[in-house]
This record gives C-alpha cells, sequence and structure tokens, in this order.
C-alpha cells in the first residue's frame, strides 16, 4: 500500500460525484478504491439528509465517513452513527420563524 501526500478527498454529490441519472459509475468507484489503498479517506459532501446516500456509495465498503446537512452532520458509516452535528438554537429557530 502506498501513502499519499493527500489525507482527506471531500466531494460533492449532485453533479460532481454523480452523473445525470445520480448514479456512480464504476470508473468513478474504481477511482475512490484506488485512492482509499494508497491512504486516502474519501467522504461524499452533501446537502443531503444521511439517509439519502445513494445505495451505491452505502454499498462501497471504502467509504466510511460522509459529510451531511451542508456540513451539518459528520456521521460515521460503518458505525452508523453521528461523531458531529451542530443544530440551530431553539430560540434562534423562533426569530428566524
Amino acid at each position: 500500500m502506498g501513502t499519499s501526500k493527500i489525507r482527506l478527498v471531500a466531494v460533492d454529490m449532485d453533479g460532481t460525484l454523480l452523473n445525470r441519472e445520480r448514479k456512480i459509475t464504476q470508473y468513478t468507484q474504481n477511482v475512490i478504491r484506488r485512492a482509499v489503498s494508497q491512504g486516502v479517506v474519501f467522504a461524499p459532501a452533501t446537502g443531503r439528509a444521511v439517509n439519502a446516500l445513494p445505495q451505491e456509495l452505502k454499498d462501497m465498503e471504502e467509504i466510511r465517513y460522509g459529510i451531511f446537512s451542508n456540513g451539518a452532520t459528520i456521521y460515521d458509516l460503518k458505525e452508523k452513527k453521528a461523531l458531529y452535528q451542530k443544530s440551530f438554537d431553539e430560540d434562534i429557530l423562533k426569530n428566524i420563524y
């Protein structure tokens, strides 16, 4: 296993990682696997919630972490738990509303 100076690659999903059919191509999956094999942590980043991660990405054992809800949640996909969550305070939401 080689090493890379790059430690983390976080990639937006819609319009970047996913194609027009909202699928991840086999080629892209292979690139992710190659990067991970070289020591890079790969994380999809999206405005979507955790449960909206496409099945193809859920099935990739190489992907452990994801950045969801526009950065408000960092999630460990293997442990199925949030590592970080930040939401608005209830008083702020009341003022916004």
